[in-house]
């Protein structure tokens, strides 16, 4: 898919930012430059940052400010190297595999990109990936190799990582590394077992034993228990009989040539690029030719233009000697895009005898999305091996998904793929999940039975391509069929279920859906919120009765809550007008809305309630009292108003007890302010009604509840004190904005605080000074404190302060 540049150069500007961020630091602090950098050395590390990470920039001067910055020891030049490892971002593929090429070339990773470089393992990008084993392959961190020892046998981690693991270590010239390719021969997974042997081949020298488990376990027998002096001797040996050196020196030759042709044309003017992209193409050498294509491939995939011969050398090319030239080739032309291109690789599928390039051509086809190729692709399909056909059905899915096809066409793939599938046995689960997902894309009811069929496949990916072919034929008759893998043992195909089953309606999945909710049933999270998902999705469209069932038998599901406030609200909306069927719901609403901790919202829909039975005193009675419990579980004092209103002596009672039983819970949970605000309202609104002892029982609540406040106070004043009095300044202005908020609370305490200051044996003026002016800034009528004064005036003037304190504060709690 291709970005808007705009779209590129957002993204640089948030890396930007960040390294800017991170380099100019010091500044923020109110320092000049970061500790230890002179402003030079600051200017140099950031003109260094960019260089590597802005998209724009030449994959040369990406690979030399690596190596720089490599070469710098200070902290700056290390983070910024470690984010550019750690990058998510796609615009930073460049400078990963510069850092990563860089610490391969110099061997200096060090423990500070060890981690990164493993992440980069699992990338879905395959340079990224090769990059990152490049570089750990010069650690001789028994930690690493131990890492990418247990990613090379996690079968859970992605092929593709494991393989770029062993690739790792197969050239780490460590037993470890031997022993753990050792173990991978075992493996019946083929890539593993071959890159595994491969590896083994390749460290030591030994190209005659293939794949053959046997002749590697008895060599390994025999050498496992030598010194590691003796071990390395033995290899060196192997090594250069076999003439390894050589082979690598010429890989490393070709390989270096590649990165000239680049370096070439990094180094050449923007208008020439063009002009010298032709030269390449028409090299002698294939793999200048091949470092041609590349860059021009990578040019018209970024818009960059090419001249108007470009077009006939590629096409020229596809002829060429070389395998690789020929698979680069066809992928340039469809890039191109030229008039006859379809024709030309049509031609080259002809007479291409290699069956890597047929792939490639045949892909090349599939990004042209013309269908003058579909017939000769369906050919590919029916006859050939599993890889290129596999490959035809990828490219024709991707014609078809272009929607151009005629009726004729649609019917003929319809027929080829239909066959095809059904010969193609349990060999390749590659081939049956493209043949599948071609399927899904044409859309025809004719291939719904083959993709039900493929639900119950053994391999996972084919019953998940099987599940999305069906998602996209809309075919709703599959939907029982579908709904028996919310229980598949693989994570993406319930996923995957589970979302198809939400498009393609219905109702009778749903308890299957409902049961993947559970923690008991669905281990995977992110499982269970699909689920959920697509269970409110079918609700939302079921009748009143199912949601009405729905909402009964989540009542007991602690974690449905949610869901189920949900659900009682959507059926409050459907039932608008329908006084007798409202007021169930909303007292279940309330019911979990205070279940929820949410009493507030539970108060409001029992007062909806309620106003729907003012002509029934009974039960309106009984939802008073609920109402009444709602409101003080909110500490809503409206309810003190409520209670104050009502004139039935029963209910009044019970409203008193109700409000009792708040008093008694909120001095528990230890919220003496919560009490004294009820209470003093309880006073204001309810004296004349309660009796003499209803009344003590209340003021001896006020009272316990004001002395816990009292010390909670004086205890928070003496924890911020010392914070107050600091040197540190976010400190004190944070302890001083919570002594604010305290407000005349905070005035004894602080007075108390005061005072111990003045008795010490030991004079504390500044202390002293200090909390007498804080004291005249939370309360500008105590002044006049003289830290000179004479020990009996001030403990008098301190005294007069308690005095006004406490007629300032006695109103505030009722007293």
């Amino acid at each position: 898919m291709r970005h808007p540049r705009q779209h590129r150069t957002r993204r640089w500007g948030f890396l930007a930012l960040g390294l800017w961020l991170v380099l100019g630091a010091g500044v923020a602090a109110g320092q000049s430059r970061p500790v230890g950098l002179t402003a030079q050395e600051q200017l140099e590390l950031h003109t260094l940052a960019r260089q590597l990470t802005e998209p724009g920039r030449s994959a040369q001067t990406k690979h030399e400010a690596a190596l720089i910055l490599l070469g710098k020891p200070q902290p700056l030049a290390i983070e910024t190297l470690q984010a550019c490892l750690a990058s998510t971002d796609a615009a930073q593929r460049p400078a990963r595999i510069a850092v990563a090429r860089a610490i391969a070339l110099t061997g200096a990773g060090g423990a500070d990109y060890a981690e990164p470089l493993l992440g980069m393992l699992a990338d879905t990008d395959a340079d990224v990936r090769a990059a990152a084993a490049d570089a750990l392959a010069t650690y001789k961190d028994a930690g690493v190799l131990e890492a990418l020892a247990q990613l090379s046998h996690d079968q859970q981690a992605a092929p593709e990582s494991r393989l770029a693991a062993i690739a790792a270590l197969s050239r780490m010239l460590d037993k470890r590394a031997v022993d753990t390719l050792m173990g991978l021969l075992e493996t019946p997974e083929g890539p593993v077992h071959t890159a595994a042997s491969a590896g083994l081949a390749r460290l030591t020298g030994i190209r005659g034993f293939g794949d053959d488990v046997q002749r590697w376990r008895a060599w390994w027998q025999q050498n496992k228990d030598k010194g590691r002096q003796e071990w390395l001797v033995d290899l060196a040996d192997s090594l250069t009989r076999q003439n390894t050196h050589l082979m690598g020196e010429n890989d490393r030759l070709r390989a270096r040539l590649a990165e000239a042709m680049v370096e070439l044309y990094n180094a050449t003017a923007a208008n020439d690029r063009p002009r010298l992209l032709l030269a390449l193409l028409n090299d002698r050498l294939a793999e200048v030719r091949l470092a041609g294509l590349r860059l021009s491939l990578r040019r018209a995939t970024s818009d960059e233009p090419l001249t108007p011969e470009s077009f006939e050398m590629t096409a020229k090319l596809l002829a060429d000697a070389s395998a690789d030239v020929r698979s680069a080739a066809a992928a340039l032309l469809a890039a191109l895009d030229g008039p006859d291109a379809t024709a030309r690789l049509l031609g080259q599928l002809e007479v291409e005898a290699a069956p890597a390039v047929r792939v490639a051509v045949v892909a090349a086809l599939g990004a042209l999305r013309d269908p003058a190729a579909v017939e000769p692709l369906l050919e590919v399909v029916l006859t050939e091996p599993n890889g290129t056909s596999q490959a035809a059905a990828e490219a024709l899915e991707r014609i078809v998904e272009r929607g151009q096809l005629t009726e004729l066409q649609l019917m003929r793939c319809t027929e080829v793929l239909i066959a095809r599938y059904a010969d193609s046995g349990e060999s390749s689960p590659q081939l049956r999940e493209a043949l599948l997902g071609a399927m899904g894309a044409l859309g025809q009811a004719r291939c719904a039975p083959t993709l039900r069929s493929a639900l119950t496949d053994p391999v996972a990916t084919v019953r998940l391509s099987a599940v999305q072919g069906l998602l996209q034929l809309r075919d709703t008759e599959s939907a029982s069929a579908v709904s028996a893998l919310v229980t598949d043992d693989d994570r993406g195909v319930r996923l995957a279920a589970i979302s198809a089953l939400g498009a393609l309606g219905g109702l009778e999945p749903l308890d299957q859906i409902l049961s993947r909710t559970r923690p008991d049933t669905e281990p995977d999270p992110l499982v269970r919120q699909r689920a959920w998902e697509t269970a409110m999705t079918l609700l939302d469209d079921a009748p009143d009765a199912r949601l009405e069932q729905a909402c009964l038998d989540l009542a007991d599901w602690p974690d449905a809550r949610d869901h189920r406030i949900r659900l009682l609200q959507t059926r409050l909306e459907r039932l608008t007008g329908q006084t007798p069927r409202l007021v169930p719901v909303y007292l279940d609403l309330a019911d979990a809305l205070q279940q929820a901790g949410r009493p507030s919202e539970a108060a409001a829909q029992l007062a909806a309630a309620r106003k729907l039975l003012d002509g029934q005193p009974d039960q309106a009675g009984a939802l008073w009292v609920r109402w009444i419990q709602a409101l003080l579980a909110a500490d809503d004092p409206s309810s003190l108003a409520l209670l104050a209103e009502q004139t039935d002596p029963a209910l009044f009672a019970q409203g008193l007890e109700c409000l009792d039983t708040r008093l008694v819970e909120l001095s528990a949970a230890g919220k003496p302010e919560l009490v004294i605000r009820l209470g003093d309202q309880a006073l204001q609104r309810l004296q004349t009604r309660l009796t003499p002892a209803q009344l003590k029982g209340l003021s001896a609540n006020l009272q316990a509840a004001r002395a816990a406040q009292a010390q909670a106070d004086r205890a928070r004043v003496a924890a911020l004190v010392p914070a107050l009095l600091g040197a540190d300044e976010p400190a004190r202005q944070s302890a001083l904005t919570e002594m604010q908020t305290l407000g005349p609370r905070a005035l004894a305490p602080l007075v108390e605080q005061l005072q111990q200051a003045a008795a010490a044996e030991t004079p504390d003026l500044p202390t002293e000074q200090a909390l007498a002016d804080l004291l005249a800034r939370l309360a500008p009528q105590l002044t006049g404190y003289d830290c000179q004064a004479d020990p009996a005036a001030k403990a008098q003037l301190l005294q007069t302060w308690r005095t006004q304190i406490a007629a300032t504060t006695r109103p505030a709690t009722g007293q």
